[in-house]
């Protein structure tokens, strides 16, 4: 991307300050980047592309630092540091101290990347419409559109990282909130042979609970479907019914 579509960047973000504040500038001035009503973490670069790095940064040089505001009942500050091309650590300022909350792993694949700064794929947005603004982190994909995050919720004072208690995992599948019936619907794609599948969770406060995972498995037998269902019990999934399709042949 040139510098013009930077610039370009820049004028959406105005168009959007009033809905989000104005950023912390710091020595890696926490720019940040709008879409719809997301608003991407954008970390400013300091040194010319290194082609040697996936997202393009000499780390020898620089590591990029985005200091942000989360809007809500009471403002939280928060940073993100870049420390390679495929680890973040993300921070909240505590008494004018800033205290390690998390550090992950990922995939900048979808990252826009100029001479002048990197768009990420860290999403601030409220993701359960509590009034609180929350971090929505991509951090990986695949060919069969799959798209796994972390979510972290704004309790008010800090960020908490949500669990996904039936499979024993942070990683949510392509997450989609629905407000009216304070729900989380996930889904997981597959390729002709593989395990695909759709999920509904409560959100109770910044508890998931597992409700229903509806799985269609094309991979355990070359001759058939296995159709599963599960309902969620203490926090895990139950199957409770099994259902095999027969393919056959087509001549």
């Amino acid at each position: 991307m040139k510098s013009l579509q930077w610039a370009a960047i820049l004028i959406s973000l105005s168009l959007l300050a009033q809905c989000h504040p104005k950023k912390t500038e710091t020595k890696a001035k926490g720019i940040v980047a709008a879409k719809d009503t997301v608003t991407y973490i954008t970390f400013e670069k300091t040194a010319t592309v290194n082609d040697s790095s996936d997202i393009g940064v000499d780390w020898k040089t620089e590591k990029p630092t985005s200091e942000f505001t989360l809007n809500g009942k009471k403002p939280l500050a928060y940073k993100f540091e870049l420390l390679n091309d495929s680890t973040a650590v993300l921070s909240q300022k505590v008494n004018r101290n800033w205290l390690e909350q998390d550090r992950f792993e990922f995939q900048p694949w979808h990252w826009i990347i100029t001479e002048e700064g990197i768009v990420s794929q860290f999403e601030i947005k409220d993701f359960n419409n509590d009034g609180n603004d929350d971090l929505v982190c991509l951090i990986s994909s695949n060919v069969n559109a799959n798209e796994w995050v972390y979510i972290y919720l704004n309790n008010g004072s800090k960020l908490i990282k949500l669990y996904n208690t039936a499979d024993e995992d942070y990683i949510w599948d392509n997450p989609q909130y629905n407000p009216k019936t304070k729900t989380i619907n996930t889904e997981l794609f597959s390729s002709a042979y593989g395990i695909a599948n759709t999920a509904t969770y409560k959100l109770d406060d910044l508890i998931a609970k597992p409700l229903e995972k509806n799985e269609s498995d094309s991979a355990t037998k070359s001759d058939a479907i296995i159709n599963k269902t599960y309902i969620g019990k203490n926090g895990k999934w139950k199957l409770v019914k099994t259902e095999t399709e027969e393919i056959t042949e087509q001549e």
